[in-house]
């Protein structure tokens, strides 16, 4: 991001030497250091300049680049953008009933705890279960709205807080997913920079962005492949997620129905959505230390930068690794040589793809004077 923009000066050297120029203007007197007019002018500089830098950060509000919440909220309005709301994740109860009972209503609204206490889950519909039938699944949402309530692995959710009737045991059947944050000021910020796209239809590059984004908060980028690359007519859409996984069945339907809405696509366009390519590599660097270096604090700092460089190939789409820049990276005091192993060459990432690093070796191979 570029550097926020300085509306006026906020150097309070210059403001105190413009006072004191002016003072000893008007009363024809030269002004001491330990005078009392000399520490009201300072205080009043100090005073006018905290002004100064709250009127720069205000005016910086005005613009996207620099907004944050809730002035960034505004802005997106002004071209149509709202932000992406947090979501609660979901899954399928199993209510086990004992026997002999007759027919039976299971209503909505019937909490049941992950057994580590942390999340309540709530039934979102009511079922009937005829006699004989000894359980019942029931769709419940997470409570607690954002990516926490994700990933309870079935079995794990299974205290029943509001007892029933005849049930006796309760445990989800599947993973809880669906979970989303909502969208931080980052994202929500791309996606202003994008709306301009959505006021022709989804012809542009752009404008499929900005569309096949705002269908979900975990997509984090957008491949878009148009003609020449794909056969004429078809514009194929590659949704990247959060840390880099690939899209569920249910976000893919999602970005095809924003970008394959009769409003928003050409009529000409077959819109296309598919998972990302993720590309794998390795990282294996030989070291030569100086000799003076702690070795222990000099990877630190190399694990540090590496882990940077990774996880921002792993949430961009077409961004290639480099070489060059993994020995770079490593170059940090202490190292007196690198020497690049794997990759062997810069890894390459189309459009539709992304990369993943699957393993790091460090070696120290020996230490050197310099």
């Amino acid at each position: 991001m570029s550097e926020k923009v300085k509306f006026i000066d906020t150097d309070a050297e210059a403001t105190l030497s413009e006072f004191i120029a002016d003072y000893e203007g008007l009363t024809g007197k030269k002004l001491q250091p330990g005078q009392a007019e000399q520490l009201l002018i300072q205080a009043a500089v100090n005073r006018i300049t905290l002004l100064k830098i709250g009127v720069n950060e205000t005016a910086n509000q005005n613009l996207v680049d620099f907004a944050i919440a809730p002035a960034i909220d505004y802005l997106g309005a002004l071209v149509g953008v709202t932000r992406l709301t947090a979501s609660a994740a979901t899954c399928i109860i199993r209510f086990t009933l004992v026997d002999g009972h007759g027919p039976l209503n299971i209503p909505s609204g019937i909490r049941v705890q992950s057994i580590d206490g942390q999340l309540i889950f709530i039934t979102i519909e009511s079922v009937t279960v005829e006699p004989g039938d000894n359980t019942a699944d029931i769709a419940a949402s997470c409570l607690a709205t954002g990516s926490v309530g994700n990933d309870y692995t079935p079995g794990n959710i299974s205290v029943i807080l509001d007892p029933q009737a005849y049930v006796s045991a309760a445990t989800n059947l599947d993973t809880t997913s669906g979970g989303n944050d909502a969208e931080t000021d980052e994202e929500l910020r791309e996606r202003i920079k994008l709306a301009p796209g959505q006021f022709s239809v989804a012809g542009p590059e752009n404008a499929y962005k900005f569309f096949a984004k705002s269908a979900h908060p975990l997509i984090v980028d957008v491949g878009i492949l148009g003609p020449p690359d794909v056969p004429d007519g078809e514009v194929h859409i590659f949704p990247l997620l959060l840390n880099g996984e690939a899209p569920s069945m249910e976000i893919i339907d999602a970005v095809y129905a924003a970008c394959n809405n009769e409003k928003t696509r050409p009529l000409t366009d077959t819109v296309v959505v598919e998972a990302p390519t993720k590309i794998d590599y390795d990282i294996e660097v030989n070291l030569v230390l100086l000799t003076t270096a702690v070795q222990d604090d000099v990877l630190v700092v190399i694990n540090a930068n590496l882990d940077a460089y990774v996880e921002s190939r792993k949430t961009k789409l077409g961004l290639d690794v480099v070489v060059s820049k993994i020995k770079a990276l490593c170059m940090v005091d202490g190292v007196y040589d690198v020497e690049v192993v794997s990759p062997a060459g810069n890894v390459v990432a189309e459009k539709n793809e992304f990369t993943e690093q699957t393993t790091r070796t460090l070696i120290v191979t020996g230490t050197s004077d310099e």
